[in-house]
């Protein structure tokens, strides 16, 4: 029987598109990332990966949770993988500050869409005004007193995060809530998750995850220890201090 030229046409595209098909599968390439935590700032990664879109550009990617950020440095300079995913960390610029072959390829602001929309300041709960030119954006949300602040958010136990330098941050919390509560949180979950303070990152597992909570906190306390108040500890959080905070 005779064919028609629209069969063997369509015959010749599905044969295309099989081996198109085949010669991606074959070509994969596999890569490994790691990542120092495991909160809902990784979801972005597994619904790439769900989606397919590593897969879209001939990757194979497999996900791997490390420790922390010096772990997932290590492995990279090792050859051992290939992608990390992680906050900007005194480990991490560290090691590019060190010589080591690193290429930053995106961000993740999750909090920017609404980065404008600063409370109204109020004597009776937290405050927000503007911060210096120098840093150009709004102060985060924070209790004017430690009796404002009353009755402090319950933190999580310390005990329960292996990870020494995590648990010494939520001890601080547990320690001296009411000088955390008067402290902004410069990654502005007062946006994202209604925090009032700092204090509140220690309520659940926020800061576990987030770089900037656990310096906040460990430069709280070190000026603390130091007989600076919560105001003086203020400013210097808002001049960005904190950042100075080595978490290694």
């Amino acid at each position: 029987m005779k064919q028609s030229p629209r069969f063997f046409l369509a015959l010749l595209i599905c044969a295309l598109c099989a081996a198109a098909n085949l010669y991606a599968a074959q070509t994969l390439t596999k890569v490994v990332m790691t990542s120092g935590s495991f909160s809902e700032r990784d979801a972005v990664n597994y619904v790439a990966q769900d989606q397919g879109f590593f897969r879209r550009y001939g990757l194979e990617l497999t996900f791997v949770i490390v420790r922390n950020g010096p772990v997932g440095m290590a492995a990279l300079a090792s050859g051992e993988t290939q992608l990390h995913s992680g906050s900007a960390t005194g480990a991490v610029l560290g090691s590019a500050a060190e010589g080591m072959d690193l290429v930053f390829v995106a961000g993740i602001i999750y909090w920017g869409i609404h980065q404008s929309d600063a409370p109204a300041p109020s004597a009776a709960g937290p405050v927000a005004s503007m911060v210096p030119e120098v840093t150009g954006g709004a102060i985060p949300s924070y209790f004017a007193s430690a009796e404002a602040a009353q009755p402090y958010p319950t933190t999580l136990p310390p005990e329960q995060f292996p990870n020494p330098v995590i648990a010494h941050a939520y001890r601080v919390a547990k320690l001296i809530p009411g000088v955390l509560a008067q402290e902004p949180c410069y990654c502005y979950c007062d946006k994202a998750d209604g925090h009032r303070g700092l204090v509140d990152c220690y309520a659940d597992l926020h800061a576990s995850s987030c770089s900037v909570c656990i310096q906040e906190a460990l430069f709280t306390e070190k000026l603390t220890k130091a007989g600076r108040t919560p105001a003086q500890i203020r400013e210097a959080i808002i001049a960005g201090a904190w950042r100075d905070v080595e978490l290694n």
